[in-house]
């Protein structure tokens, strides 16, 4: 089993697997060991494609110590703020506390020895940020002037829908924000990514860096050749994402409710780490397993297993309230399985570009079990949706990566 399992993991080990195996002049690895960046040497990359940890243990320093315990203030104070101040935060200049964590951190010239290892000749060092970078990166970023940077961005749902994270998360979504405008290029892995970003800066009242949209990949794991036959077997509806509430498996699960109550026969597989605010999800599956109604939940799982579950399952639902792209109902088309998914956001997106998918409204269980109703009964639809998914042609995550780099052309010291 891969340890590291979400969203955004899964798009860095993909991404540098590509990059790793093509032909890609000047394209390094580095990691931050919370002084300075260096090179990945070829066994930590191997593990880092593998979903394995590779960091050294670093000796816990003073400099450290203070940025953990300000960091942790920082975060404990803003908690305490609650959520409706955090909604009116975004206007909020950052600039003052970053300011006085640098002091802890670094002086202007352990800002840019940081990247002293990187240089090559009297070349600007160019920095792409594949996931969310730490604290002490974040300050370096801000400080040093030996380098330029652009990101892969992911979403800003941490500050545009606080109301579904912990607000601890959203104070330190806050610094991570604090990158954007002194990015060189902010590629968003979907059109409502982008769209999120420009609504932010506006808000913010500034001028954005240079916003393009660079869609997902998704990897088929099962032959499409050898999607198995319902007939003779219980159809099984698979759910893969995080247990928590903005995936909203609550609603899902009413609207299973729903159908098993008029007599429908099915099977209800959910898989997913249990994650923030899974309280109330995990006592109602707890609640109909108590009912003996057929439902069970996985958790986390290994690529094979995964692989199982999409070769068994009839079509796949994912009913979140908002995404910054939704790999599961790419890869749900990509596995030559239908899907059904929330009509807003990035999810109607790749509905939309890619065919195969009924669109539901997240907030009506009627809507969602009317859905799922359709898939289990009417074989005309579903063939219909079956063909679309297995005629699907999307970027292959080598396509993406292409794409990035070429990108960064302009400036192609040093991608990470």
């Amino acid at each position: 089993m891969q340890p590291f399992t979400t969203g955004i993991q899964r798009v860095v080990r993909c991404l540098a697997k590509e990059w790793m195996e093509g032909d890609f002049p000047n394209l390094k690895f580095v990691s931050f060991d919370g002084k300075r960046f260096k090179l990945l040497k070829q066994a930590q990359l191997d593990s880092l494609v593998e979903g394995r940890a590779f960091f050294e243990l670093n000796v816990l320093t003073r400099k450290k110590l203070l940025a953990k315990l300000y960091t942790l203030f920082y975060v404990l104070y803003f908690s305490l703020l609650g959520k409706t101040y955090l909604h009116g935060f975004l206007k909020y200049n950052f600039s003052t506390w970053i300011k006085k964590l640098k002091n802890y951190l670094f002086d202007e010239d352990h800002s840019d020895e940081a990247f002293s290892l990187l240089q090559e000749g009297e070349e600007k060092t160019e920095i792409f940020l594949l996931e969310i970078p730490s604290i002490e990166q974040i300050c370096v970023y801000r400080k040093a002037k030996s380098i330029s940077y652009s990101m892969l961005l992911y979403d800003l749902i941490p500050i545009m829908f606080p109301d579904y994270l912990p607000s601890s998360n959203v104070a330190c979504f806050m610094a991570y924000v604090s990158l954007l405008p002194g990015a060189k290029k902010l590629l968003c892995i979907s059109d409502e990514t982008k769209r999120q970003v420009k609504d932010y800066f506006t808000l913010m009242g500034r001028e954005s860096p240079i916003l393009e949209t660079h869609l997902l990949a998704a990897s088929s794991l099962i032959s499409k050749t050898l999607v198995p036959p319902e007939a003779e077997r219980k159809k099984k509806v698979l759910c893969i994402c995080t247990i928590e509430p903005r995936k909203n498996h609550l609603k899902l699960m009413e609207a299973a409710e729903i159908l098993w109550a008029k007599g429908l026969s099915f099977d209800l597989e959910l898989i997913g780490r249990d994650g923030w605010g899974s309280k109330e999800i995990l006592a109602k599956i707890e609640e109909l397993e108590t009912e003996n109604k057929p439902i069970v939940w996985k958790g986390k799982v290994s690529n094979e297993e995964l692989v199982e579950a999409y070769s068994q399952c009839h079509f796949t639902v994912f009913p979140s309230f908002v995404e910054g792209f939704g790999l599961p109902i790419l890869e749900s088309l990509q596995n030559g399985k239908p899907c059904i998914t929330s009509n807003v956001g990035s999810m109607r997106e790749i509905a939309e570009k890619a065919g195969g998918c009924l669109l539901v409204n997240p907030h009506s269980a009627q809507e969602i079990a009317q859905a799922m109703k359709t898939l289990l009964t009417d074989d005309s639809k579903y063939k219909e949706l079956q063909e679309q998914a297995l005629a699907l042609k999307w970027p292959s995550w080598a396509d993406l990566a292409q794409s990035i780099y070429q990108s960064l052309q302009s400036t192609p010291q040093l991608v990470k």
